[in-house]
């Protein structure tokens, strides 16, 4: 990558817009960036790297700092940059986030970043900060942390790397390399080895938990074995034996049950067959008893059969009956309808003589209504000037109204005016008062911030490490008791083996003292015994050596229990003592302080003074941003307030240049409404004026009229009506007496069928078919009633024949007896099934904690394996090895050797071949890590020295070589990125004629590889030896550049 052109607007001490052609430099690839303290050079570099990645060359120096304080407000701070890569050229443009002045109105609004990137010679356009970012990355092949290593080598920081003590060289490379993932995976490996620990001592006490709750029963064995905490390996197959005997004993249970349902089951055969017997002799009682009932209504029930035979007769002869009555009624009621008729016709003929006469008078009136009709006409004829005038009358009001009310309101507006401009002006002055409020809030807002944030990990870190001291404490105190305890098992131990062996001593004796000559014995076989084993004057018992034994393995679980517990413990301390160095090392950046030093105990305290320190800070910073934020709020009222004011102002300006048009408008409109109103009044009967009046008296004459109209037309009809209704009454009873005349004959007729058919019948008279007549609705119940009663008879005298015969020879007995019997043998089979029941839960409930005790003591053998592996590990990573290097430190020191090698190649020229630098591979402090020390071997004496030794020239050449070597070494572990531009920020200073030729003749062969190198330094040699030069100018205004090319 070789930069063409920079553009940078707003930013840093560049206040308008620069440009920095580097094109002018042609061919020559060297060049010195010179001019005073903070003029400018080095943000140089950081619009080139804040163009391509959005981001500042250094951490120090934040993106939000960016913004010139020369800027005005009206100008966005923008970087633009034009660049060559394997002959494509391509043209950045990034925007930061910044407050830029509104447009429109007062205040400030946030401009977002932005950033486009496109290739000059093709079509790719590529938008927005994270997508150019992430070309760029690819374009380039390297990050940001890795350009600014390539690209920049920084004042002072490789000085740093060359003289600082192993354990800051190692902050410096951390920085460099960003090797954080290397300690993260310490730290990932610590805690995976602490928590397979724990895992596996979770797994311990959750199979004890179930070993515990094995259902033992009356196996002393297996509860004794469980009680004094016996091997895994031990209790397993004594709960698989204690579970067989349960599933033997479950067999003798279901033997007995099965025998003793046997036993219910004959025992309920018997009392079924005894209680069929009595139910049968029961049933023979009771339908002996149904028999004798139907016997004693069988003569009633003859009668009634008879009696339903006479009512079926009359069944048969009511319909000639209903017919005759039907004919009566019929005939009864047209003599009724002609008796109605006859006085509705009376009543038609006197209506009609009155209707008449009413019709006659109203056809009398005719010469009024036209008289009426002729008035209405005259009357309608007006109305359109009568209307004329009320609408002007009322128009003249209104027009005069909205005359006096223009008037009046141009007057308040004209007052009003005059309190708006006094009010405007009175604002105008406070504002003027007022400025920076806004950028004083910003400041104040962004530093509570950074504050609060601080606080908050300050906060964090203090409730981390408040018991830090109290697991010091309790490591210390776990210790002394482990100590303690090992001593007392040591000589339980020392003192169990002397028992036994004087009870093996007692033991050789007895059986000595039963051997003969000639006798095999029965350890060694021999049958001769050349040294028989004598007596001792104390011999164990056995029982004792058993107690001694118990106490022993008491004392040995305990001491066991405690070490299990130390060893905890101190795991956890590690935890805590490696988050402790974590937490001080990233405190003492926070907070601009060396904490390496302070014990646990200081950093405590130092950690409550700070919290009180930045609690106290942070409310006095609160307090700030709460006037200032009054005062803004303040600020934007009143600017608001203005705003309104002035166009109020605008508006009231308007709306008096509006109200006196209208009043100009509404006076003509009255003069020229009053003439019209004036000629109509003239020419109209006054009374008729009043609409009101007019109105009221056309329709009182219209009413009138249509009265007598609606009279006429309501006499004709009704007398219409009446005479149609006469005539059709008339006919209505002519047909009436002809339908009396025939029903009269038919009535005769059916009454003389409905007697003979009585003659003929069983009843014999018209008197005994009305008693029956009345029965007829009983038929059906009285037919249902002989037929149940028949039926039921003959199967009553069919059930006594069949349970004559099933009953002969039967007895009733009474089974209490037998039913208690079965009542005692169902109560022991209950207890044996319970009993049964109970043994196979406990059995289910053993072999189910058996396969959860099997699968976590599986599950603990795969933890236990890994943790062999991965605790060993972790062991290694943290430095617990024989060279005492770190994991993060052995890959900062194969860095630093590539580094190394890099730089020799460069040092032993600058030098002529004196000096080569080397890193000390022996562990010099084995309190301390090594593996990052450095020295120097010098060719003159052939002896190894302290990098410290060297001159202040000699550290540049020194410090050089490694910029130069880290850039080599970025650049390679980049993937091989060729970037063709450096810049480096170094004090040349330090070097005498001949040292600063060698170090520029270092920097002119870069030059000659077509890498293009920037040096950015004060010393006026190096404007002699450089003819190129970039010179930055600073002013009171800002800062701008010029290149001077020779």
């Amino acid at each position: 990558m070789r930069p063409l052109k920079l553009t940078l607007c707003g930013f840093g001490p560049y206040a308008a817009k620069e440009i920095i052609d580097f094109s002018k430099l042609e061919n020559k690839n060297i060049f010195l960036i010179t001019g005073p303290t903070g003029a400018g050079k080095t943000t140089i570099f950081d619009g080139i790297t804040y163009g391509l990645y959005g981001e500042s060359s250094g951490e120090e120096r934040g993106v939000d700092t960016l913004r010139s304080q020369f800027a005005k407000d009206s100008l966005l701070t923008e970087v633009e940059l034009e660049f060559e890569l394997r002959g494509k050229k391509y043209y950045v443009h990034r925007i930061p986030r910044q407050l830029k002045k509104k447009s429109r109105g007062e205040g400030y609004t946030e401009q977002k970043p932005d950033a486009t990137l496109k290739e000059l010679d093709g079509d790719k356009i590529v938008r927005g900060v994270n997508n150019v970012t992430k070309e760029i990355e690819k374009l380039l092949g390297i990050n940001v942390g890795q350009f600014r290593q390539i690209i920049m080598i920084p004042q002072g920081e490789f000085r740093k790397l060359l003289i600082s003590d192993s354990q800051e060289r190692e902050k410096v490379l951390q920085r460099l390399f960003d090797t954080s993932i290397y300690k993260l995976v310490e730290r990932k490996l610590d805690t995976q080895a602490s928590e397979l620990y724990k895992e596996i001592k979770n797994s311990q006490t959750r199979r004890n938990e179930r070993i515990k709750v094995i259902n033992c029963g009356e196996n002393n064995e297996l509860k004794g074995f469980i009680d004094n905490d016996k091997s895994i390996i031990e209790i397993i197959p004594k709960i698989e034996e204690h579970i067989d005997d349960y599933k033997n004993k479950i067999k003798e249970m279901k033997s007995e049950i099965k025998s003793i349902e046997k036993e219910e089951e004959n025992k309920n055969k018997e009392l079924l067959k005894t209680k069929t017997n009595n139910e049968k002799i029961l049933k023979k009682e009771k339908i002996e008893e149904e028999k004798q009932v139907l016997e004693s209504k069988k003569s009633e029930i003859e009668k009634n059969k008879i009696e339903l035979e006479k009512i079926k007769a009359a069944q048969n002869i009511k319909y000639l009956e209903d017919t005759y009555n039907e004919i009566l009624k019929e005939k009864n009621e047209k003599d009724k309808s002609l008796k109605d008729l006859a006085n509705l016709i009376k009543t038609s003929d006197e209506k009609m003589v009155v209707l008449r006469d009413k019709l006659k008078n109203e056809e009398n009136k005719e010469e009024i209504r036209n008289k009426l009709y002729k008035e209405i006409e005259d009357l309608k004829s007006k109305e359109e000037n009568i209307k004329s005038f009320n609408l002007r009358k009322i128009n003249l009001e209104k027009l005069g109204k909205e005359v006096k009310n223009t008037e009046i309101e141009i007057n308040k507006l004209e007052l009003k005016m005059e309190k708006l401009k006094t009010e405007e002006e009175k604002i105008q002055r406070e504002l003027d008062k007022s400025s920076d409020i806004t950028v004083s809030y910003e400041k104040y807002k962004h530093e509570y911030e950074n504050k609060k944030n601080i606080l908050n990990k300050i906060v964090k870190i203090h409730k981390d490490m408040e018991n830090l001291d109290s697991y010091i404490k309790e490591f210390k105190k776990a210790k002394v008791h482990v100590k303690n305890l090992k001593e007392e098992y040591e000589k339980e131990l020392k003192d169990y083996k002397k028992l036994e062996k004087l009870w093996l001593e007692g033991q050789a004796y007895l059986l000595a003292k039963n051997l003969h000559g000639g006798e095999e014995c029965p350890v060694c076989g021999s049958t001769e015994h050349v040294k028989l084993a004598t007596s001792k004057e104390y011999v164990p018992s056995k029982a004792e050596l058993e107690s001694k034994r118990n106490d022993l393995e008491k004392k040995e679980n305990t001491y066991k229990r405690a070490d299990e517990r130390f060893r905890n413990i101190k795991s956890e301390l590690e935890v805590k003592k490696t988050l402790f160095e974590q937490y001080k090392e990233e405190l003492s950046h926070l907070i601009d302080m060396d904490l390496n030093p302070l014990k646990s105990n200081e950093f405590n305290l130092l950690l409550e003074e700070k919290k009180r320190e930045f609690n106290k800070s942070l409310v006095n910073i609160n307090e700030k941003i709460k006037d200032t934020e009054k005062n803004i709020k303040d600020m934007e009222v009143k600017k608001s307030n203005l705003k309104n004011i002035r166009s109020s102002i605008k508006l009231n300006e308007e709306n008096i240049k509006a109200l006196n048009d209208q009043y100009k408008s509404f006076n003509e409109k009255y003069v020229f409404e009053k003439s019209e109103f004036n000629l109509i009044k003239s020419n109209i009967d006054e009374k008729l004026l009043d609409y009101e009046y007019y109105i009221s008296l056309v329709k009182k004459t219209e009413s009138e009229y249509e009265k007598m109209k609606k009279a006429l037309k309501t006499a004709r009809e009704e007398y219409d009506r009446e005479k149609n209704n006469n005539v059709n009454l008339k006919a209505r009873e002519e047909e009436t007496k002809k339908s009396r005349d025939s029903l009269a004959e038919k009535e005769k007729k059916s009454k003389d069928i409905f007697e003979n058919q009585i003659e003929k019948s069983i009843l014999k008279s018209s008197e005994e078919y009305l008693l029956w007549r009345d029965k007829i609705d009983n038929i059906k119940s009285m037919e249902e009633n002989i037929k149940s009663f028949d039926e039921n008879f003959k199967s009553v005298i069919d059930r006594y024949e069949d349970i004559k015969k099933e009953t002969k020879d039967l007895k009733y007995i009474d089974v209490k007896k037998l039913e208690e019997e079965i009542n005692n043998i169902k109560i022991r089979s209950k207890e044996k099934t319970s009993f049964k029941a109970t043994l196979e839960n406990n059995m289910e409930s053993n072999k189910e904690n058996l396969k959860i005790i099997k699968k976590i003591t599986d599950e603990i053998s795969v933890k236990e394996e890994k943790y062999r592996l991965i605790g060993h590990l972790a062991q290694v990573a943290k430095g617990n090895n024989k060279e005492g290097i770190t994991f993060e430190r052995y890959v900062l020191a194969a860095f630093l050797d590539d580094i190394i090698y890099a730089a020799n190649m460069r040092l032993k020229k600058m030098t002529q071949g004196r000096y080569v630098l080397n890193r000390v591979n022996t562990r010099l402090d084995k309190r301390k890590q090594s593996g990052l020390e450095l020295e120097v071997l010098d060719n003159y004496t052939g002896k190894y020295r302290h990098v410290k030794t060297l001159s202040g020239g000699e550290s540049f050449k020194a410090s050089l070589g490694l910029a130069l070597g880290l850039s080599d070494v970025v650049q390679s572990y980049a993937g091989g990125i060729n970037l063709d531009t450096m810049f480096v920020d170094e004090g040349f200073g330090t070097l005498d004629s001949e040292s600063l030729d060698s170090a520029i003749n270092c920097l002119i062969e870069l030059k000659e590889s077509g890498r293009l190198v920037g040096i950015i330094s004060h010393v006026s040699t190096l404007k002699e030896r450089i003819n190129n030069r970039l010179e930055v100018i600073s002013t009171n205004q800002g800062s701008s550049t010029k290149f001077h090319i020779l």
